[in-house]
């Protein structure tokens, strides 16, 4: 199986005019700093059927309000983790990207206070987004579709492609640290279980804590 990311990227892109409709924000993704933390902040364990992937990079892109359930209901962001040292819009070869999608319940936050709360954001097929009757979302933090592409090669696609459909990622961003931690729990449309933790360094000084 094969995908390509920038086209996955894309359809998120133009998906927020179709779904939303109030595409007001976006603010630049800040990428890894190289910054000493204490080692035991810092934690890559995320497996795949039993399999670990080790992703040292990441970037967050926050877009800002959308429609869901209702109007500007949620906050839309995107968190991108790669297995290469920096993260590069161009994925080398042999490296793999986790592509989280993040819908957080919109507190009516505004910047430079951070608009997205740390905690439990349900794992939810694709379909349920896309289709007519979305009040099954509405009061909910929210992933989907969330992503692993698996070693990218040199015509621009992919190994394999997985796709998680039920179960939960907990987020969590620390401000004062410049720290995300994301834990996973849950199932992909292939049958396979995703599970463990990772936290890296993000720069996320931009931003004030509310």
């Amino acid at each position: 199986m094969a995908g390509n990311f920038k086209r996955f990227l894309s359809k998120i892109k133009t998906s927020f005019k179709i779904i939303a409709l109030f595409h007001l924000l976006v603010v630049s993704g800040c990428e890894i700093q190289d910054v000493e933390r204490p080692p035991l902040q810092l934690i890559n364990n995320i497996l795949v059927n039993g399999q670990r992937i080790e992703f040292r990079s990441v970037k967050f892109s926050l877009t800002g309000p959308v429609s869901i359930s209702n109007e500007n209901s949620h906050v839309l962001a995107l968190l991108e983790l790669s297995t290469s040292e920096e993260f590069e819009d161009e994925p080398p070869t042999g490296s793999s990207l986790y592509a989280i999608p993040i819908y957080a319940v919109n507190q009516g936050i505004n910047l430079p206070e951070f608009p997205i709360q740390n905690g439990t954001f349900e794992v939810v097929s694709e379909e349920i987004l896309e289709g007519a009757d979305q009040d099954e979302l509405d009061g909910k933090n929210f992933s989907t579709p969330i992503k692993i592409f698996l070693s990218a090669n040199n015509s621009g696609s992919w190994t394999d492609v997985i796709e998680g459909v039920s179960g939960t990622i907990q987020l969590q961003f620390d401000l004062t640290n410049n720290l995300v931690r994301i834990s996973n729990t849950y199932e992909t449309k292939e049958g396979q279980q995703v599970s463990g933790a990772v936290a890296l360094p993000l720069d996320l000084s931009s931003f004030r804590q509310f």
